[in-house]
């Protein structure tokens, strides 16, 4: 049976709090960066090593090599003319997914069309999990319809983008008159019965979860994105047959801690 769950004062799923791991897990690739700079990549960083991740890399471009200089865990990847990722960097780029248990694509990606491909292609041949951040899925979202089937993928969005998904699906929905959370969760409600990735839709006020026709309303402010997608992705990460109760119990834990 189809559910819209909304979250109270307690954890919806006790469980994925008792079971949290006690020791730093999880190796994750953060993926961005164009040649002014990376601070949102950073706030992304940040997000995930205060969610007691064991190791944070960061793959840039090499336009960034005098900013980032000689700090420990950064790759330099080749840069297109635009300064961001070039088609070059695309095999050294897919090693490095490979080494890790998570890949995070942007924010800082830049709208290069060319660095958009490389990040398509990385979706599709790297055998790590992969979350894309709210900032880069306006980018990526054309071949988002392709990503049907992959149970390893975390999508970030807006309601404007949940629209556009569910056309492409053909997912038969009304575009709602108000846009309300409730009217929001029966998309992606919808969506989520044939759309096998995790969804995570951004309210200005909430965060929705869709899973396997499960859907989840946790009131919060989203401002602070870094923390939302550091947090989600390593709970997601952490609790692969729980994917659901575990975006929906990160979400829980961003909304006791924010004001």
């Amino acid at each position: 049976m189809s559910t819209i769950e909304k979250q109270s004062d307690k954890p919806l799923y006790e469980d994925i709090l008792w079971s949290r791991p006690v020791r730093r897990t999880a190796r994750i690739l953060l993926v961005g960066g164009h040649r002014d700079g990376f601070s949102k990549l950073q706030k992304v960083y940040t997000g995930f090593t205060d969610a007691q991740v064991a190791e944070c890399h960061l793959a840039v471009p090499d336009k960034l090599s005098k900013l980032v200089g000689s700090l420990e865990g950064v790759s330099l990847l080749a840069s297109n003319p635009s300064g961001s990722i070039a088609r070059d960097g695309l095999s050294e780029l897919i090693r490095l997914a490979d080494q890790s248990d998570l890949v995070s694509l942007g924010p800082d990606l830049s709208n290069n069309s060319e660095t958009t491909l490389v990040m398509q292609r990385l979706i599709t041949e790297t055998r790590a999990s992969i979350v894309i951040p709210p900032q880069s899925a306006e980018q990526l979202l054309s071949e988002a319809g392709e990503w049907k089937t992959k149970e390893n993928l975390l999508l970030f969005i807006n309601h404007k983008q949940l629209y556009r998904l569910a056309t492409k699906l053909v997912v038969d929905t009304t575009i709602p008159l108000n846009v309300t959370n409730e009217a929001i969760s029966e998309i992606a409600l919808a969506v989520s019965k044939v759309y096998v990735p995790s969804l995570v839709i951004l309210m200005t006020d909430s965060i929705i979860v869709a899973k396997s026709g499960k859907v989840s309303i946790t009131k919060v402010k989203t401002d602070n994105i870094g923390t939302i997608v550091g947090l989600l992705g390593t709970f997601w990460l952490q609790n692969e047959l729980k994917q659901y109760e575990a975006l929906t119990t990160g979400a829980h834990l961003i909304s006791q801690n924010t004001p």
